[in-house]
Parts: C-alpha cells; structure tokens; sequence
C-alpha cells in the first residue's frame, strides 16, 4: 500500500478554500490503495509570542519557512508521495525528494504579479523574494498539476515546461452544497441577520484586486436603476469592505442595500447561494472560480466575466459579461434575465462536469505512476 503525504497550509493563514482542498483529499482518497495522512505548518512561535501586525506575520514566517521544513524533511523518508497541495508551499519543494514530490498549482497570479504582468498590483521586495522562490520550487517539481487551462497556460509560459509535462485535474466541490430546504434556508439566513424582504444578490470573494469587488458595486449600482432591479439587495461574503468600497457606497446612497458578511460556515453559505436570486462574480482574473460551481450546485444563476477561467468552469449555465462595462453588463443581464430558469438547469448539468469520483481517481492514477 503506498503511503501518501498531503501538504496543507498554516491555519493562521485563514485559507479556507485551501485548508477544505487539502482536508477532501485525506477524507476521500482510497483507504483500500493509500495510506493517506495530512500535515500542515504549526503555529509554534506565532503562538507562544503572540505579537500581532508586522511582527507577528513576520514569526507566522519563521514557523512557516524555517521550523517546519527541518520537520517535513524528516518526516518525508517514510512516504511514497509528498503532495503539497498548494503551490503556495511550492518552495518547499527546493528540498524535497523531486522524484516524490508533486504540487497542484491553483494560479499564477502572484507569480505574475510580482514579475510585473499587472499594473494593479505592486509587490513589496519581501513578497518578490517569496514568489521567487515558489516558482524556483514549482520549476524543480517533476510532477505539478494544474486546476484549469488557464492555470495550466501561465504555469508553462512561467516555467518553460513542456506542454505534456503538466496535466490538468479540475478543481471539485469540496463540500456537498446543493439546494437547501427553504424553511432551512430561511433559517441560516435569520442567524446571519439578514431578512428575506429584498429579492437578494450574493457576491463571494475578497478584497484582492482580481476578485474585482468595486466592480461588484458598479454592476450592482447599474442594476438597481433598472426596473427589474430595483428593491434588490447585495450580500457581499468575505472579507469587510476597503476604504474604497465604503467611499464608493456612500457616494451612490447604498448603504442601506449593503450587507456584509465574514467567514461565514459553508451551510450558511449554501443557505445563500439557495435564496440569492443570482451571483455575481464578474473577476478579471481566476485560477478557477469556485463559487461559480457552487452557485450552479444551489441552483443559483450566475453572472460572471467572459474571460478565461470563467468560461470554462461556468459553461453553458451562466450569463456572461464584461466585468469592466458595468453599464454594458446590466444590459447583458437585462437581456438574458428571461431565460434564467434555463441557465439554472444547465448550470445543474455543468456541475456534474466536476465530478468528485472522477477527481480522486486522477490523483490516485497519478500517486501509481509517480512511484511506478
């Protein structure tokens, strides 16, 4: 039985959608073929000297990339396969057995953005150093996987990599979202505050730059001055709102139209993406976009850009748009919002694409032939 090692991430990082990834792995690889364990970066000084702000971001480092690699390196003689299950730990790589070690690489953003490719974006020397070093690792890796096409383009046009050389395993839900009970739904959403008196529109996702939220606020202005639109509200899960954000909602009269919601659990989220009459998550930029398939998964209608990953992980099942022409947009919108039960139906057929069985046994072919 080959023995595997998932790599996950330090949970003082607060990367949800990562610590999820790397947990379904170990939940869900064959008992009966792989002995499967997890481990993640402690938080050892971060804990015992609780310092916040700089300093204590700079100790979240230490343990990160001093402590618990001399720790990984002893422990990785007993396993078959050392998976890091976020490029994000790709440095460890460096040091690792390259022949065992595999990375699945979930976007090249900051890769990207610390080369310069996005005037958007200003990397500090200390974050320049680190994304280096993540792409010095994923360049030593024999073994890397890519979460979409359009991932997978920018990791070889990164790297140099030979096109065969990089598969491609979509990402999955990795959590059973589905349509939620509305007497149920009814009831996460009175735990989070929020009442059913609006017809409501639901944004996931950060305040980084590609998540495009002030973009969320433009569509979402446009659209409340269309008929159609008018009594709606907008939830917006995630992180609290920049400056900008609260500057943008004030000057437009929308606070009272505004919820904000943080880490929020996943039955809450699913309570959302159940009672929202749409999505919108119109991105610049993604390594994949789940919440476009977990939206689709609740039988909510999305709205997300026509770029690349959207595209492809939405399908058939979404509406569409420029995320920079929020004018343009609403009216895409307008347009298309007849025919929105037929997108939510294709939406249920495009999410049985990322099939979850299909998912753990490309990685289990994958362990098999790394060690054959």
């Amino acid at each position: 039985m080959l023995r595997i090692l998932l790599i996950g991430n330090y949970a003082a990082d607060r990367q949800q959608s990562m610590q999820r990834y790397a947990a379904f792995l170990h939940a869900t690889m064959p008992a009966s073929r792989f002995a499967v364990d997890l481990v993640l970066p402690r938080a050892l000084l971060a804990k015992v000297l609780p310092f916040g702000g700089e300093l204590g971001k700079w100790l979240g480092h230490v343990d990160k990339l001093i402590i618990f690699p001399w720790s990984l390196l002893r422990m990785s003689g007993r396993y078959d396969v050392l998976h890091l299950c976020d490029h994000g730990n790709a440095a460890y790589a460096l040091f690792l057995p390259k022949r065992r070690t595999l990375v699945t690489c979930h976007d090249c953003l900051a890769m990207r953005g610390a080369r310069g490719d996005f005037a958007e974006v200003h990397v500090r020397w200390t974050g320049r150093i680190a994304q280096r070093l993540i792409l010095a690792g994923l360049r030593r890796a024999r073994h890397v996987v890519c979460v979409s096409e359009a991932t997978r383009q920018d990791l070889l046009e990164l790297t140099g990599s030979a096109a065969n050389a990089v598969p491609m395993i979509p990402n999955v839900l990795t959590h059973p979202y589905g349509r939620m009970d509305p007497a149920d739904a009814t009831g996460q959403l009175c735990r989070l505050g929020i009442s059913k008196d609006r017809p409501l529109l639901l944004h996931v996702g950060s305040n980084e730059w590609y998540k495009n939220r002030l973009g969320v606020l433009g569509l979402f202005k446009e659209l409340v001055g269309r008929e159609g639109f008018r009594d709606c509200g907008l939830v917006l899960v995630g992180e609290a709102l920049a400056a900008e954000h609260v500057q943008f909602i004030g000057r437009h009269c929308l606070t009272e139209r505004i919820i904000v919601r943080e880490d929020i659990g996943n039955e809450a989220l699913r309570a959302l993406y159940s009672t929202a009459q749409t999505l919108l998550f119109p991105s610049l930029h993604e390594g994949f976009g789940w919440p476009i398939i977990e939206a689709q998964a609740c039988g909510c209608l999305v709205v997300t850009s026509r770029r690349e990953p959207m595209m492809s992980v939405a399908g058939s099942g979404a509406i569409l748009v420029d995320p920079l022409d929020h004018c343009g947009a609403a009216d895409e919108i307008e347009r298309q919002w007849q025919r929105r039960e037929y997108l939510i139906v294709q939406g249920y057929e495009n999410v049985r694409r990322f099939d979850p069985d299909r998912f753990i046994e490309a990685y289990a072919e994958l362990y098999e032939r790394m060690v054959r």
